[in-house]
């Protein structure tokens, strides 16, 4: 029974930690690779994250973005939405969606600069 409890406290307690802090800070350039359909074939661009709210990735398509604590939400003027998880101290970022056309598309990205 004290084990029982002991695994609970801590599970309580990671779950507390979790939602604690502030939010992630994904503003600097990040280079992205996307898999369209996740069946392991990889195209990349770059993300540039400006503190305005707003980035643009390397053909210039646009778009804003968003974040509450380490979920980060980012959606091209297009109307595809990125959506993942801020990690690592804001050194990376993945997460799994579906593009405007409905396909699954699994992503990640990883900080390469401070700035866009």
């Amino acid at each position: 029974m004290k084990k029982i409890w002991l695994m609970m406290l801590a599970i309580v307690m990671s779950i507390g930690a979790a939602g604690c802090g502030s939010d992630a800070n994904p503003v600097g350039t990040w280079h992205v690779h996307f898999d369209v359909s996740c069946d392991g074939t990889y195209g990349q661009t770059d993300w540039h994250i400006s503190s305005n709210g707003t980035f643009v990735d390397v053909r210039g398509d646009a778009g804003t973005w968003s974040v509450a604590t380490a979920a980060i939400t980012l959606t091209y003027s297009n109307g595809t939405v990125y959506s993942g998880t801020v990690e690592n101290n804001n050194a990376s970022m993945s997460g799994r969606m579906n593009n405007a056309q409905g396909q699954p598309v699994c992503w990640d990205a990883t900080k390469i600069s401070s700035t866009p």
